[in-house]
């Protein structure tokens, strides 16, 4: 395993009393050795190194300093609505092994055979070939980014496309099981054990067949009531960026679940756990956050399926079920629309079309 690269040192150039330090091979001089001069100097060039800056002292960077320039531009690129998208957590993991094995490489001489040999050792810790794939292509993308900046031959990103994926069925890498439905009557197990705000946001999720992320962000001044049946466009949802628009259909199932819940303010959020603070009886933490997340959503529900005495479940398989009966019950294509799995390049036309037709499922089965 590649030793992790240390920070540029302070040296001493005796033959010309000077301190100086290298970084990205290159020789710099700060001044007088020991000088407070110096000493700045060196601190900045620390200050520089430790942030990714990859805009001075030369054109040669190693994978180490690429993967940490990445990373800070990664932080401000996945974001939405201001919070940090999930997929940082996927490109810190694939660069902390990138570093690992190949972190004082230089970055113009990072070959295909390098990327090959990443991919194996993802491959010996464990994962599976799906996430393989998605480092693989953030490791890609860090290149990319270093031609962007003028750091890294546009020769060597494009040799790196040449590398394969691994394959189905001629790897050793284990495959995903598939996302299969929640049995209804495990779901029914399970709300005996939750709480009165999951198990509101459960039943929602289980009549609209909303993402995980959309029930815990839900707000009156999203919601419009005018007509019988309700539209909900969130605030922020996983394609938005893809520049698709997305409406949640609330029929009346949906609607009386959040008949309770019309009395907040329009911008608070309707399930919210300092809810919590109000019941009487209540014990733990003096704060809580104004609303649930993807992952205290889950903790939840797969809490109270353990005391239910059903298999653990995800809030995200509700969303197979209603899949499940809307494509058993009314086809194929009202389950894409409602589930918002729509193509980017559908007309307006046909958008109107589809919304209307997903209405008229709506007020049938909730």
């Amino acid at each position: 395993m590649a030793r992790k690269a240390a920070a540029p040192s302070y040296l001493h150039h005796k033959a010309s009393g000077q301190a100086y330090t290298r970084i990205n091979g290159k020789m710099v001089y700060l001044g007088a050795f020991n000088s407070r001069e110096s000493r700045e100097k060196w601190a900045e060039i620390v200050s520089d190194w430790s942030a990714g800056n990859l805009d001075k002292y030369g054109e040669s960077v190693s994978v180490s300093r690429l993967s940490v320039a990445y990373l800070k531009f990664a932080e401000s690129y996945y974001v939405k609505n201001g919070k940090v998208t999930s997929h940082i957590s996927r490109v810190r993991s694939a660069l902390r092994t990138l570093v690992a094995d190949f972190g004082n490489v230089k970055a113009d001489s990072f070959l295909p055979l390098h990327l090959e040999k990443l991919q194996q050792k993802y491959l010996k810790i464990g994962l599976s070939r799906h996430t393989i794939t998605v480092y693989t292509n953030i490791v890609r993308q860090a290149f990319r980014y270093g031609v962007t900046k003028g750091k890294v031959p546009a020769s060597v990103w494009q040799a790196l496309l040449a590398v394969r994926h691994l394959q189905r069925g001629r790897t050793a890498a284990r495959e995903l099981k598939p996302i299969l439905p929640v049995h209804p009557f495990d779901v029914i197990k399970t709300l005996r054990e939750l709480g009165p705000i999951t198990a509101r946001m459960v039943r929602l999720q289980y009549v609209t067949g909303m993402r995980p992320g959309e029930v815990c962000s839900m707000r009156l001044c999203d919601i419009d009531r005018s007509g019988d049946v309700w539209k909900y466009s969130p605030e922020g949802h996983k394609t938005e960026h893809h520049g698709r628009s997305r409406v949640i259909l609330l029929g009346r199932k949906a609607q009386r679940i959040l008949q309770p819940l019309l009395n907040r303010s329009e911008k608070s959020y309707l399930f919210s756990p300092e809810e919590l603070t109000k019941t009487a009886g209540v014990a733990g933490r003096l704060h809580y956050s104004q609303q649930y997340d993807r992952t205290s959503y889950t903790r939840a529900i797969a809490r109270a399926a353990r005391r239910a005495g059903v298999d653990q479940w995800s809030p995200n398989r509700l969303r197979h079920t209603y899949a499940t009966i809307i494509r058993k019950r009314h086809g194929l294509e009202a389950a894409q629309i409602l589930l918002g799995h729509s193509k980017a390049d559908v007309t307006q036309l046909y958008a109107e079309r589809d919304l209307r037709k997903a209405e008229d499922v709506v007020r049938e089965v909730g």
